[in-house]
């Protein structure tokens, strides 16, 4: 019943406004991206050559219809009057943006659409906020909220608009907007100008041409006598953020939103008074002046922490080791501020035993196991493969050996394995200057020389060196009895 009530209130107030919305209606029809008033404030301020400091959207959330088009501007702040500001890079996370700032988008969603002052990349860019609707052919009606306000003059309030459908709900629809005794951004963002009376802001919607219409009262006698930044004190640390804002107090005792300049010392602040620390300790200053040189001011103190640990890392991050070897492991910190340092740590283990030096000896049984290491709090794990010894070396026993022709030598091989214990192995026998059995027996042959022995188990081969002598001479003695009596 109050839904039906309203949209008729609405839709008859709307009927008997004809004259106030053609004009407006025309200029929508002539192409006019922007839906403001040819006074829209600081849309016609002069263009700034500045080339210092953040900028401020004229447009801080806009919902669009289809495919929709809307004109950003920048400037030098929120405040009334203030310098537009020409060179800008513009970018958007969706849709797309023109070099003069021109938007639109055939997809639909929530966007954000960036400009930040060319040539000096350090200073802070601006964001406002695109939500971008599917077209509604079938509405009855719009509605503004609020249906009327009261506004001091130069200061601002917010509107916004809802389509109404026939089943009672609403929904979210894209308008162009525009206003008398002031200004209105495409967002709805209304800045009352200088002269007291009553005025009206429309909002009309771009595809049906629906329209709705909210009273605006700027009175004469209130004027802004004071403003407030909040927060008035604050505690950072270096790099942290804090979000200001400020609140008018007028003449009559009321208070209202105010279009402000921020200025900062220790860091920096955005035209919206996003602030961000420095990386100075000390004691600062954040500033809001507004129209006519109204300002505050708020303190901003600003610690620098000593860097605490962020992290640990654990080297190395992972290891292959026979069985009963040993892996030294080391551990290094990286600190809040970026920078890496020694750290003591505490190391566990499992499938081997590590010291408090880090030093890791595997145990005797293969598989996948980790070694661990903490310190203040944080933790880092290495992954250790261990596997079963392999044979590294042999000894073919004896080393060296002198024999006669036809004499006989045994022969022995011993392995060593990763793990550096020995074992006994099956080798494979070959031999020069002689024969050797496939058990190691070696017979020296006829020929006097040196040779060679040589064993073979698992890739693996060792070398005896062989001496073989010459055969010495053969005879018999014989006893001559003619010699003997001669003599």
């Amino acid at each position: 019943m109050t839904f039906t009530f309203k949209l008729a209130r609405r839709l008859a107030r709307l009927r008997s406004g004809p004259a106030l919305l053609l004009p407006f209606l025309a200029a929508c029809a002539a192409g006019d991206p922007t839906g403001v008033t040819p006074t829209d404030t600081p849309e016609n301020s002069p263009i700034s050559a500045a080339v210092d400091g953040p900028v401020a959207l004229s447009r801080r959330k806009v919902t669009l219809e289809g495919s929709q088009r809307v004109l950003f501007r920048a400037f030098e702040s929120l405040a009334p009057g203030s310098s537009q500001v020409s060179s800008i890079e513009w970018t958007a996370t969706g849709g797309t943006i023109g070099t003069d700032g021109s938007y639109s988008s055939t997809s639909t969603g929530s966007f954000r659409v960036v400009g930040k002052r060319k040539g000096n990349p350090k200073n802070p860019p601006d964001t406002s906020v695109v939500t971008v609707v599917p077209p509604q052919p079938s509405l009855i009606g719009i509605e503004i909220s609020p249906s009327a306000a009261t506004v001091g003059a130069g200061l601002q309030q917010q509107f916004s608009v809802v389509g109404l459908q026939s089943d009672s709900t609403q929904v979210p629809v894209g308008v162009t907007w525009t206003g008398t005794g002031g200004s209105i951004d495409a967002g709805g963002l209304y800045t009352a100008g200088s002269t007291s009376g009553s005025y009206r802001v429309i909002a009309t919607h771009v595809t049906t041409g629906l329209a709705d219409t909210a009273t605006v009262t700027v009175p004469g006698g209130a004027s802004l006598s004071s403003i407030t930044l909040s927060p008035g004190t604050v505690s950072l640390n270096a790099g942290q953020g804090q979000q200001f804002s400020v609140t008018g107090h007028m003449s009559d005792g009321t208070t209202a939103s105010v279009p402000v300049t921020y200025a900062a010392t220790g860091g920096s602040v955005s035209a919206t008074g996003a602030y961000t620390a420095g990386s100075t300790a000390g004691s600062f200053r954040v500033i809001a002046t507004a129209q006519g040189g109204l300002a505050d001011t708020s303190a901003v103190t600003i610690s620098v922490p000593a860097p605490t640990l962020a992290s640990i890392t654990l080297s190395p991050g992972s290891v292959s080791l026979g069985t009963g070897t040993t892996q030294q492991f080391s551990v290094s910190g990286t600190l809040s501020d970026g920078t890496t340092t020694s750290v003591s740590a505490t190391y566990s283990a499992t499938g081997g035993t590590i010291s408090t030096a880090g030093l890791y000896t595997a145990g005797t049984t293969p598989g996948s196991f980790r070694v661990i290491a903490t310190a203040q709090g944080k933790a880092d794990t290495s992954a250790v493969m261990l596997t079963a010894p392999t044979l590294s070396s042999i000894t073919l026993t004896p080393g060296s050996v002198s024999l006669n022709a036809g004499q006989g030598q045994q022969f022995s091989v011993s392995g060593k394995l990763s793990d550096g214990t020995t074992t006994s192995v099956s080798a494979t026998y070959s031999a020069t200057g002689g024969a050797v059995s496939s058990a190691g027996y070696y017979n020296a042959g006829s020929t006097a020389g040196t040779y060679r022995v040589i064993a073979t188990a698992q890739g693996k081969a060792d070398t005896s060196a062989i001496t073989i002598a010459a055969p010495s001479g053969t005879g018999t003695l014989t006893y001559n009895a003619d010699f003997e009596s001669s003599r």
